[in-house]
């Protein structure tokens, strides 16, 4: 089973002793970096960007994605803003003041009382000012945008988006458990709820006081997603954990696909891993299992060795692959009929951006001058990334998916950075391990002759 992971082996460093000497005061940190990214159903995104000790929120709306600073704060204290989400309307952003972590509060500065972790809300308009919702984890938004939902307690809380008035009151007792939330069409609630080492599909209908159970047993569950139409809900199975085991997190793990229909509660298994074939901690949990249209699955298997996309009908049969054999996915999102891909099947050393149509497998490779590519997310026709170079931070790229032009290239000049580095960028070194494992490095030399120290970071 190869690695999934298209970072580096390891760097071979070398200081760069010609270059130019960076300033003595910490400006030489407080370079910029997105650090997350999301999207809404219309086009539009929010970014959270880190700058030294300063955490900042920006927000961009289609066509025109002028960027506008929404909220930002200094992270001294041990709360920077954390678990952005974008309402699918475009309409509201929520977020957190700190790091949701079990046990005790994150507190480096050592404050007493520690800070404790908050919920906020803010419209996505300028000059719109946020509201603090008190202590709580987990935002998630309806689809409709117009009810946030977020843990208190142990129990699952809701609040009225639109209503400025509104105040947080109790949507499902006893549900801080619940996790994975797929909305359906009538506002119900489809949910995984974790057992300890097996897990169940449930359903919430508000109001009606109980569970509907969709599927239980001993394996564990994961990813449930609903289909276009509304009547049945695609979920990942994999075998179940003993209590008295503790598993690896990093180790890939066999899995099935479960089609539940929902009018009538029939369970079916549409396919199944021949071993091991996802690891189900990965980066990017959403491209696990999607529709792609009402009797269309992608989803992505390392089966074969590769991580790679597959298509499956779920009236059966075997799956099709989409992307090639020999090379790894990174990332994928659904970008209106069309699976907008992170690779690096046309070379294995940097990532790639490729549309493909997961109805006939065929690609249209994106022009990119960035050598790292992270982080996609697709709002309808438009897909925003975080890109980076030798010269260039790691900050929000957004496309024009039909015809590849860039609507927005941020630089860390925008961030009011001026680089002090100088020097050549680095090249590729093709290395071979004692145990004649191949893997690739990056080699940093200085600008000025040597003799240098140098320095191995693996």
């Amino acid at each position: 089973m190869r690695i999934r992971s298209l970072a580096l082996a390891a760097t071979l460093f070398i200081s760069a002793g010609g270059a130019a000497a960076p300033p003595s005061d910490t400006a030489f940190l407080d370079f910029p970096y997105v650090d997350s990214i999301s999207a809404a159903k219309v086009p539009a995104f929010a970014w959270l960007t880190r700058q030294g000790d300063k955490s900042t929120v920006y927000f961009a709306r289609g066509p025109g994605f002028k960027r506008i600073e929404l909220v930002s704060r200094f992270d001294n204290g041990g709360d920077p803003i954390t678990q952005l989400q974008l309402s699918p309307d475009g309409a509201h952003l929520a977020y957190l003041s700190g790091v949701p972590r079990p046990g005790e509060p994150f507190n480096p500065a050592s404050e007493v009382p520690a800070p404790k972790v908050r919920l906020w809300l803010v419209a996505t308009s300028p000059g719109a000012k946020p509201i603090d919702l008190g202590t709580a984890s987990d935002p998630t938004f309806s689809e409709d945008g117009r009810t946030l939902l977020f843990k208190r307690d142990g129990d699952l809380w809701s609040i009225a988006t639109r209503d400025r008035k509104a105040r947080p009151k109790i949507f499902a007792k006893g549900g801080g458990n619940w996790s994975q939330f797929a909305w359906g069409k009538n506002g119900d609630l489809i949910f995984i709820e974790d057992r300890r080492g097996y897990s169940f599909l449930g359903r919430w209908r508000p109001g009606v006081g109980q569970v509907d159970w969709l599927e239980t047993g001993v394996d564990r569950l994961a990813i449930p997603v609903l289909s276009p139409a509304g009547d049945a809900v695609a979920v990942l199975r994999f075998p179940g954990l003993k209590h008295s085991v503790t598993p690896d997190q990093t180790e890939a793990e066999p899995f099935s696909i479960d089609l539940v229909d929902l009018p009538s509660g029939s369970v079916r298994t549409l396919w199944s891993t021949k071993g091991p074939a996802v690891t189900l901690g990965n980066d990017d949990p959403e491209g696990a299992l999607r529709w792609a249209s009402d009797n269309t699955l992608v989803f992505y298997s390392e089966d074969d060795g590769w991580g790679r996309l597959y298509a499956l009908s779920v009236d059966g049969g075997s799956p099709r692959p989409i992307t090639p054999p020999g090379c790894e996915v990174a990332e994928s999102e659904l970008a209106g009929d069309q699976l907008l891909v992170i690779h690096n099947c046309a070379d294995h050393d940097t990532r790639q951006l490729t549309l493909f149509d997961p109805a006939t497998g065929s690609a249209r490779a994106l022009s990119q001058q960035d050598l790292v590519l992270a982080d996609a997310r697709s709002a309808g026709t438009y897909a925003a990334f975080v890109g980076a170079s030798a010269d260039q931070a790691p900050l929000v790229r957004i496309l024009e998916l039909p015809t590849g032009k860039a609507k927005l290239s941020e630089s860390y000049a925008d961030y009011g950075y001026t680089s002090p580095l100088a020097g050549p960028p680095p090249r590729e070194v093709h290395l071979t391990s004692l145990d004649g494992l191949p893997f690739t490095g990056q080699l940093f030399t200085p600008a000025g002759p040597g003799p240098h120290p140098g320095l191995i970071y693996v």
